[in-house]
């Protein structure tokens, strides 16, 4: 209930006063390094919890979490690689190319089955996102069969965004025209770095000419559709000059949007291979001077690791914020209804069988309390730089204030967040408005160390604790130092 929900927030942000949360914030920032490495974050730990799979309790679960919504939204897992990335965390195969016909007819059927069994009728279509896995694996038969299975499933008078995560070296001219005569209005395009030699370690995959990479973003520019290139840092053997190039160049292809984040070899096997990371400082000084380049290149930090362009419409960012219903589809998939539960499908070939069976393919399914919603809210906001204190207080009838006051006041104290009731622009899913808002945004320094406030957010500090040492509980020694050291 709401009521208990939010006596359990008011309590918890008691327990602590100002200045032991801001002691706090001190002691995790010092930490920060090792933070970074643990694979923990909300919500995705109630993923492992044990659930009832039954076609009865998904069903209820969804229609539940339906039925006080009229927006939505849909993510699309395409599973396949042609190699397997090592710093890549997300459920991906190796499969041959003519996989992926029968993957799609699977897909649509699992399309078919959901809307068959949930009524949708009133339900308003927002975002398609399809990622992966390398989703421009599918043919463009493969994407025309999907889309045209959405639209007779779903209303979609009101979509904002289509979204294709892509491999370059897949992305043709004609690929292109078929995502434009599709409706896909967004590609987020995995360039990664221009030194092949810190990609050594990642089987096949090389680097392509920088002028091929420039028609790709000048297609899609032309075609409307916005650019987004992810890089990464901190890969084996990237120096600071070589990351520095990394920067240059992508600056020099002038895409809408460019996420920076870090390369986490979680793996301890291919950790213990490589051996070769770059230092923390150097991490650091890499991050500073990515920020400075692109703020000076006219892009605007959203978050730590997303940068856009102004004029650049924030669709995924607010999206995922706003939309709290993220329906899921494909192998490894992981959804959200409204008020009612999170889930994630099967892997593939479990993924087949059930559909084959006429079940629905859920590997798991996590009832959310009130407690979970209003985290995953302020939680997933708060990644995205900006907790819009209206916003909350319409959805959850109560001031953010209220339920966060110490917390939210140390973080303030700290330098990671600032409030402010902006005169000008805020940024909106449906692009740049006007508007008097009270809204806590996360500073720069609040950007980087976006791991340290979203630790401070998830939960009481005996649990954060319990859960890192769950973590350190595990087989890899590496863990183990990391989460020691932090509990210290």
């Amino acid at each position: 209930m709401l009521s208990d929900a939010i006596a359990f927030f008011k309590k918890r942000d008691r327990e602590m006063s100002v200045d032991e949360y801001s002691i706090e914030i001190e002691r995790l920032i010092r930490n920060e390094q090792k933070i970074r490495v643990i694979p923990y974050w909300y919500p995705y730990y109630i993923f492992n919890q044990p659930s009832d799979h039954s076609n009865d309790t998904i069903l209820n679960s969804w229609k539940e979490g339906h039925c006080e919504s009229e927006e939505l939204s849909i993510y699309i897992h395409v599973p396949f690689c042609k190699t397997k990335c090592g710093y890549c965390q997300y459920y991906t195969i190796i499969r041959p190319e003519a996989e992926t016909d029968v993957y799609t007819e699977y897909l649509m059927k699992e399309i078919k089955m959901y809307s068959r069994a949930v009524n949708l009728s009133g339900k308003t279509l927002k975002s398609i996102y399809f990622g992966g896995g390398t989703p421009n694996l599918l043919s463009s038969q493969n994407l025309a069969d999907i889309m045209k299975t959405i639209k007779q499933c779903f209303d979609m008078t009101a979509i904002e965004q289509i979204s294709l995560e892509a491999f370059p070296d897949f992305l043709t001219d004609d690929y292109i025209n078929t995502l434009k005569a599709l409706g896909f209005n967004r590609v987020s395009m995995g360039i990664q770095t221009f030194d092949e030699d810190a990609l050594k370690y990642d089987y096949k995959r090389k680097v392509k000419y920088i002028d091929r990479y420039k028609q790709i973003v000048n297609s899609l520019k032309e075609k409307n559709i916005v650019c987004c290139i992810d890089l990464l840092g901190d890969l084996p053997n990237q120096s600071y000059v070589r990351t520095r190039n990394d920067i240059s160049e992508i600056i020099s292809l002038d895409p809408d949007q460019i996420a920076y984040s870090y390369a986490e070899y979680r793996n301890a096997a291919i950790r213990k291979k490589i051996n070769q990371f770059p230092s923390y400082t150097n991490r650091r000084s890499c991050y500073y001077h990515a920020v400075g380049k692109l703020n000076s290149a006219g892009y605007v930090q959203i978050e730590d690791t997303t940068f856009t362009k102004p004029q650049t419409p924030l669709w995924y960012a607010d999206l995922r914020t706003i939309s709290s219903i993220e329906l899921a589809f494909g192998p490894g998939a992981r959804g959200y209804t409204k008020n009612s539960s999170a889930y994630v499908n099967e892997e593939y070939e479990q993924w087949k069988s059930k559909l084959d069976g006429g079940s629905f393919p859920v590997k798991s399914i996590k009832n959310l309390d009130t407690v979970d919603v209003i985290m995953r809210y302020v939680v997933t906001s708060i990644i995205w730089g900006r907790f819009d204190a209206d916003e909350f207080k319409k959805r959850f009838t109560i001031d953010a204030d209220e339920l966060f006051h110490n917390l939210f006041a140390a973080l303030q104290q700290s330098g990671l967040m600032e409030l402010r009731v902006p005169n000008g622009m805020y940024y909106s899913y449906r692009g740049n408005k006007s508007g008097d808002r009270k809204i806590f945004e996360l500073t720069d320094m609040g950007k980087h160390y976006l791991e340290v406030v979203r630790l401070l957010l998830v939960d009481k500090p005996y649990k954060r604790r319990l859960r890192l040492e769950q973590v350190a509980d595990q087989d890899d020694e590496f863990y183990k130092h990391v989460c020691k050291e932090i509990l210290s």
